[in-house]
C-alpha cells in the first residue's frame, strides 16, 4: 500500500518539495488506516449506479462533503478518494466545484 500512496502523491503534485511529499505520504497513510475501508465502500457504491455526471464527479462531491465534515482537508480528501478507486478526473472536477472554481 505504501508504494501506491507514494505514487498517488507523486502523480497528484509531482513538483512538491521532499519535506512536504514525505509529510503527505505519512498523513495519507494515517487517514487511509482510519478511513480507507469505509471510503472504498462508498466509492464502490457510487460506481454501482449509472454514471449521471462526467467521471462520477457528482457522487464524489457527496463523499468529499462527508470527509469535510470529518475535518479532512480537501486536497487530502481527494487523495483518499483516488486511493479508494475513484476516477482521478472526476475527483479533480469535484474538488474544483467544491472550491467554486
Amino acid at each position: 500500500m505504501q508504494t501506491k500512496i507514494e505514487q498517488i502523491i507523486n502523480d497528484f503534485n509531482p513538483e512538491v518539495c521532499e519535506k512536504d511529499r514525505n509529510l503527505a505520504i505519512k498523513l495519507l497513510g494515517q487517514y487511509w488506516d482510519c478511513l480507507g475501508e469505509e471510503i472504498t465502500k462508498m466509492v464502490a457504491n457510487k460506481h454501482k449506479f449509472p454514471q449521471t455526471t462526467q467521471n462520477y464527479y457528482g457522487g464524489y462531491l457527496q463523499i468529499l462533503s462527508f470527509l469535510k465534515e470529518c475535518k479532512v482537508n480537501l486536497s487530502m480528501a481527494g487523495l483518499i478518494l483516488i486511493l479508494a478507486g475513484a476516477n482521478i478526473e472526476g475527483v479533480k472536477s469535484a474538488i474544483k466545484i467544491t472550491k467554486g472554481i
